[in-house]
């Protein structure tokens, strides 16, 4: 597989794509007329997504601009940032907390520390480590990963269980909301005016309809200013004891691959995003 992605990354950006489209969803990129939202997405990583684009997608450089946009309210507490574990001082952290890396997600590239004790200290440096040594740019050919140095950041722990609200913009406009109930309880879209959707498959849905959130409006205000500058973003916020929370700006959701998409939620949101303006 490390062979297979090294190869991947040395070839023209569309072949690359193509490839990788193909081989997750068996069909092959329409690159001339593309409809869906997971054809979209590769058509933009291809044509717009360059490393410029990289201090969007880091976590730590991100907060810069929501500050500038003015939503440093919104940013979570920052408790420190590293270059390696080894210049980390456990002693001197506030618990509990989350430690992540800047340029990663996933269950790989955080840790959650309640005590700091010895224990959670090597379980940080040897998940963090290990994760510092992959090439986030490379594994997808997520090419305006390239340009960010990996760090890790260490962030107040909001209270759990906590909801991701993933507002699904184009141009500065919410056009759907993922739900992840409780964080990864099930994948459910609204529409911005919480109206539940088909668009996931009925085994990625929670199996819940959830109360419209309290801040909703703030969040899709939030949301459709920091998404203002991006053919296509995903922007993530949470809401807790009422108030709104920045997770991070996704410009490449799920390296263009939406397994629990059903063809009208795919048709739906690639529908929003408009190709045909960009340069």
């Amino acid at each position: 597989m490390r062979i297979t992605k090294e190869i991947l990354w040395k070839l023209p950006p569309r072949l690359a794509h193509s490839i990788i489209y193909c081989h997750k969803t068996k069909r092959f990129m329409n690159w001339k007329h593309p409809v869906t939202y997971d054809e979209k997405l590769h058509w933009l990583m291809v044509h717009v997504l360059t490393p410029e684009y990289g201090r969007y997608a880091d976590k730590y450089e991100v907060r810069k601009y929501v500050a500038d946009c003015g939503f440093s309210d919104m940013l979570i507490p920052l408790y420190g940032v590293w270059e390696s574990v080894e210049s980390i001082d456990f002693g001197k952290l506030p618990y509990p907390n989350i430690m992540k890396l800047n340029n990663g997600s996933g269950p790989s590239c955080y840790q959650i520390m309640h005590t700091g004790d010895d224990v959670e200290q090597e379980a940080v440096k040897k998940k963090l480590s290990a994760a510092m040594q992959i090439n986030f740019a490379k594994k997808h050919c997520e090419y305006h990963y390239a340009g960010i140095k990996p760090k890790i950041l260490c962030e107040k722990l909001l209270d759990e269980p906590v909801t991701d609200y993933k507002f699904v913009c184009s141009r500065g406009k919410c056009d759907a909301i993922l739900v992840c109930y409780k964080r990864n309880q099930g994948r459910d879209y609204y529409t911005p005016e919480w109206i539940h959707t088909e668009y996931t498959k009925k085994e990625y849905q929670s199996g819940i309809i959830l109360e419209k959130p309290k801040c909703l409006s703030q969040m899709i205000m939030a949301a459709e200013k920091l998404s203002e500058p991006f053919v296509s973003a995903r922007i993530d916020l949470y809401e807790v004891d009422g108030h709104v929370w920045f997770g991070e700006i996704t410009l490449s959701p799920s390296y263009g691959y939406h397994a629990n998409l059903t063809e009208e939620g795919q048709l739906a949101l690639g529908g929003c995003i408009e190709l045909k303006a960009v340069p």
